[in-house]
């Protein structure tokens, strides 16, 4: 009874907490979790399930402060403790802050760290995805810009391939996370892939060749 109390209390703790978060409560968040803290033991499944929320009750996108703190609380954190999945996920959330706070170069580095880390963390891919997705959209309203002021045509056709080769990441990376795992989150990523090919043009290109 003692062992299972030990666990129930901070897993209750940091389960209600999510459900605080998720209803806007981050206040009432970071006050359960730190009830979580007050156990003196914590196994280590246990204590990176009360950071990653902690973490998560950080990520504000109306407080670039917030954001700052969660990313301070991540760069502080100690993963000598934590496996690869726990570590590459705590590198998944390093990088999802960074991509809020415009340091998307950093960030691509981040979630090139955490699929190193566990190459089978299917989350990390389908999250790297979306940043070469995001970085494909802005890419491509350069291209419109061009277009609509008469810009040169060649500086165009290079923004234009530049468009179709963060296509081709963002789609190796759902695809990685649909082979990794089956999950509903994975694979509904595959229509968006689907939709790519069309960006290849009226010939093939490298999204069709990625997709093959």
């Amino acid at each position: 009874d003692t062992l299972s109390t030990l666990h129930d209390r901070p897993w209750t703790s940091v389960r209600m907490a999510k459900t605080a978060r998720k209803q806007g409560m981050r206040d009432v968040a970071l006050l359960l979790l730190n009830q979580a803290t007050d156990e003196r033991a914590i196994n280590i499944s246990d204590a990176f399930l009360k950071l990653r929320e902690q973490i998560l009750t950080y990520y504000n996108l109306d407080s670039k402060l917030e954001r700052h703190g969660g990313l301070n609380l991540i760069n502080l954190s100690n993963l000598s403790f934590f496996d690869a999945s726990q570590k590459s996920e705590l590198f998944r959330l390093k990088a999802l802050f960074l991509q809020s706070l415009q340091g998307r170069s950093k960030a691509n580095q981040a979630f090139c760290h955490s699929v190193q880390i566990c190459p089978t963390h299917g989350r990390a891919w389908c999250s790297w995805g979306d940043l070469c997705a995001s970085l494909a959209a802005v890419t491509e309203k350069q291209v419109d810009q061009s277009a609509s002021t008469g810009d040169g045509s060649e500086a165009a056709k290079d923004t234009a391939k530049k468009v179709r080769q963060y296509l081709a990441q963002a789609m190796g990376c759902y695809l990685e996370a649909v082979r990794i795992d089956g999950h509903e989150w994975a694979r509904i990523h595959i229509p968006k892939c689907l939709w790519m090919l069309s960006k290849d043009g009226s010939t093939p290109g490298i999204l069709c060749q990625t997709f093959e």
